[in-house]
């Protein structure tokens, strides 16, 4: 208890001698924070400001202490020539005196990682979200073996599939990656940095062994929580690893395409979505979509009001069966969310084949 209450008077001792080592700093978009509990649950905040190479610290409510980046052996450490933070992983240290403190990072809480296997019509998943909410922080899927990632962040108004860069940052692991803003057109679902992630990045392996990660994008700084990441992203990567395996070895012959009258494509275009839509008529048809094209496809359905409701994802040469009713449209994308071409759903027409090619959708 000694221990702490000197730290509580030098805290308040200290600003005559070192005063720009307690000055109040704020919070910037490039800042990373870091909640520890230390000895004796007594809790300590972080701000790894990343630009700045510094750190600013307060323990147990104390005023903040400005502390610099120094050489270090391992892991990373700050120092104002008194007191000394270090940190490694998810472990911190705050040293002055002849007094040392430890400290764990405490996890975000609610946020819960899982993944599903997948089937005929959905590639495996992985996501990052609070149970039972719309709140969603992480989504990714596997485009033929490829996982396909969306990190949640603030575009700034960019357009969707405009491509933006989105970095990782922690102690022992910084990086740096192009991507692409996708989900900015969903009400639901993640809306953010899309990526590509192959399974042997070593990203995956900092995200399974840490309990936190900052990333930033656009100048904002999310920090991502780890907890439970492990198990889920393990999984995933095998259920990728097995879909690339399957599409491989899958060398059966294309069915044959049904005759001329059951195969009427009724194609459109994107620009339908934008005409007036009127209530559908109660008369069901049946169609099954296949991915005709030599990349990942979403299959979305217009309700009458005009919005796309996400039905499946599609790899190449893989179907969905679907039921639609006369007139109804559709709507298939690229990865990232951009619509590429629509149906609109007519009776006695069993087979669509999904064609159109990837397009570049950024600024002109």
């Amino acid at each position: 208890m000694r221990r702490f209450a000197r730290l509580a008077v030098l805290a308040f001792r200290l600003p005559a001698l070192l005063p720009a080592a307690f000055c109040p700093t704020t919070a910037l978009a490039t800042d990373n924070v870091v909640d520890y509990a230390c000895d004796g649950g007594a809790p300590m905040q972080v701000r790894y400001h990343i630009d700045d190479d510094a750190a600013s610290v307060s323990h147990d409510g104390l005023p903040e202490i400005r502390l610099k980046q120094v050489i270090s052996g391992s892991g990373i450490r700050y120092s104002n020539g008194y007191f000394t933070l270090s940190s490694k992983a998810d472990l911190a240290s705050l040293e002055w005196d002849e007094t040392r403190i430890s400290c764990a990072s405490v996890s975000v809480p609610d946020m819960v990682w899982h993944h599903a296997a997948g089937d005929g019509s959905n590639s495996p998943s992985i996501g990052v979200s609070v149970p039972e909410t719309d709140n969603a922080l992480v989504n990714g899927r596997c485009r033929v073996g490829q996982p396909n990632v969306t990190f949640g962040a603030a575009v700034g108004g960019k357009i969707e599939g405009a491509p933006l860069i989105i970095e990782f940052f922690a102690d022992d692991f910084r990086h740096s990656y192009s991507g692409v803003v996708s989900g900015t057109r969903q009400e639901e679902g993640v809306g953010g940095v899309a990526i590509e992630l192959p399974a042997e990045d070593p990203l995956w392996d900092t995200l399974k062994r840490r309990q936190s990660i900052a990333y930033r994008s656009g100048g904002h700084s999310v920090t991502l929580p780890l907890k439970g990441s492990a198990s889920a992203i393990s999984g995933f990567l095998k259920d990728c690893e097995a879909l690339a395996e399957r599409t491989k070895s899958d060398v059966s012959p294309a069915p044959a395409e049904p005759a001329a009258e059951n195969f009427d494509p009724l194609w459109t275009t994107c620009e339908t979505l934008a005409a007036p839509h009127t209530e559908l008529p109660e008369r069901p048809v049946s169609v099954k979509f296949v991915n005709a094209t030599d990349a990942h496809r979403g299959v979305l359905i217009i309700g009458a009001d005009g919005q796309p409701e996400q039905r499946a994802d599609l790899d190449p040469g893989q179907s969905y069966a679907a039921e639609s009713f006369y007139n109804q449209l559709w709507m298939f994308t690229d990865g990232p969310g951009n619509c590429l071409e629509m149906y609109r759903a007519r009776p006695g027409v069993e087979l669509f084949k999904i064609t159109a090619q990837n397009g570049y959708f950024g600024p002109e």
